[in-house]
């Protein structure tokens, strides 16, 4: 890693943390921009096809973040400003209705960058939505209702993970409101979209249909499906416990129609990850049915920690 990514990755970095650990609009504001700025030169590394996005990308943020300025500026004035700070958070996320120019950049940006753009730059966002403290009902909604539908009939696996962080970012703007939760939820999201990424770049695949013909040895195969159901939140992985807690939440606040909505559509996610899995085991029909392996021990530690911590954080749970 040369030292000008460093330098772009530490400002980004220090652009978030300035907006989260800020109660001024002004200076949440000038955090998300140098967060932005730091953000595009790192998008645009090492993948010289993605100008387009990038310039998409920057007008996107620009128009929201002078939406944004707008309503900061306007909002003692009169109090209907006050959703212009509401639309252009809405925006920087990418969520239903103002997800067409994510969808549109998506296929334009390397890995890294969709899970940077997905993790790291939501952050400052749902901080904001925080500090709004406005109802976000319906837009919980359309995101979920949208993207678990339009997961169905995707072919490129970087638009699954487009959908799926649209899919997420109901769940994150659900739990915002307690802060344990939706950090919770964040950090498991982030390390199983993490490791998601890292294996996809490991095995070079960008399609469904790529899982059959690759190549790549089963460790490899059987990790990227351990990540995928995380990710999904099947059970008993820990997805599904952040899930669970946001729709615990939801039952708290009786917020009844979202946790039905949530169910329903966890479904529809699963169904789409647990295909991609049924997809690549093809690979393996062509395949002696007995393997010997020599498997890193760390490497298996991990797995076996990251699967069996759903059942610790139970049992402790129960002794609260």
């Amino acid at each position: 890693m040369n030292s000008n990514l460093i330098m772009f990755s530490f400002c980004m970095t220090m652009g978030v943390v300035m907006s989260m650990s800020s109660n001024n609009w002004i200076e949440m504001w000038v955090g998300m921009e140098v967060s932005m700025m730091s953000f595009i030169p790192y998008m645009s590394k090492k993948f010289k096809m993605n100008s387009e996005s990038c310039l998409k990308y920057f007008l996107m943020q620009s128009i929201s973040s002078s939406i944004m300025m707008m309503g900061v500026i306007m909002i003692n004035v009169y109090t209907m400003f006050h959703y212009m700070l509401v639309i252009s958070m809405l925006i920087k996320m990418g969520v239903m209705p103002f997800h067409s120019w994510l969808t549109s950049i998506t296929m334009g940006m390397n890995l890294n960058s969709l899970m940077l753009m997905f993790t790291l730059m939501k952050m400052a966002p749902l901080n904001a939505i925080f500090m709004l403290n406005e109802n976000f009902n319906i837009i919980i909604l359309l995101n979920l209702i949208f993207s678990s539908i339009s997961s169905l009939n995707q072919n490129s696996l970087k638009m699954i993970i487009l959908y799926s962080s649209i899919y997420n970012s109901s769940y994150m703007i659900m739990g915002v409101s307690d802060f344990n939760i939706w950090l919770n939820y964040m950090l498991i999201y982030t390390i199983s979209m993490y490791m998601l990424v890292y294996i996809m770049k490991n095995i070079n695949v960008n399609y469904i249909n790529q899982m059959i013909i690759t190549n790549s040895n089963m460790m490899n195969k059987m990790t990227m499906w351990m990540f995928m159901i995380m990710l999904g939140g099947f059970p008993p992985s820990l997805g599904f416990i952040a899930k669970l807690l946001i729709i615990e939440l939801s039952i708290m606040k009786n917020e009844v129609i979202i946790m039905l909505i949530m169910i329903l559509t966890s479904m529809i996610i699963m169904f789409v990850y647990i295909r991609m899995c049924m997809i690549s085991l093809m690979w393996f029909s062509n395949l002696p049915k007995w393997f010997i392996y020599n498997v890193n021990n760390m490497f298996m530690n991990l797995i076996t920690i990251m699967m069996m911590m759903p059942v610790i954080m139970f049992n402790l749970k129960s002794f609260m």
